[in-house]
């Protein structure tokens, strides 16, 4: 037996750029940071709302700290919350900076773009 939806359409999701600041070296991989992110969501909002938020991290740059979390719709203010709370990450002192929140990856990567840069609706 299938299982229909019953709306028809898929989840809205958003998705928030951001950036790791690493007061002790070098950021945090990806894996760390995704651990300390649900660790600080889940302590903060508990496990319901962690498993109806399905946040993950869908591209993140190990060098630099850049990275983009998707999470569903409702749960936007939650997850921006949640970075905002992150301290330690992989045993280093970290500051988790959002920079924008768009309701495609292609518009959160937008963030990362110098403001000069050429491309559509660049300022």
């Amino acid at each position: 037996m299938r299982l229909r939806r019953l709306a028809g359409r898929r989840p809205r999701r958003r998705y928030v750029a951001f950036e790791v600041l690493s007061l002790d070296g070098p950021p945090p991989g990806r894996g760390e940071f995704e651990e300390a992110l649900r660790s600080v969501y889940l302590k903060a909002f508990g496990a319901e709302s962690l498993a109806l938020a399905r946040p993950r991290i869908v591209y993140y740059e190990e060098g630099s700290g850049r990275g983009v979390v998707a999470v569903a719709w409702d749960y936007r203010y939650h997850i921006l919350a949640a970075l905002g709370l992150v301290r330690m990450a992989g045993g280093r002192r970290v500051l988790v900076v959002p920079l924008r929140t768009s309701g495609t990856v292609k518009g959160a990567l937008r963030a990362f773009r110098s403001p000069g840069a050429p491309g559509r609706g660049g300022v």
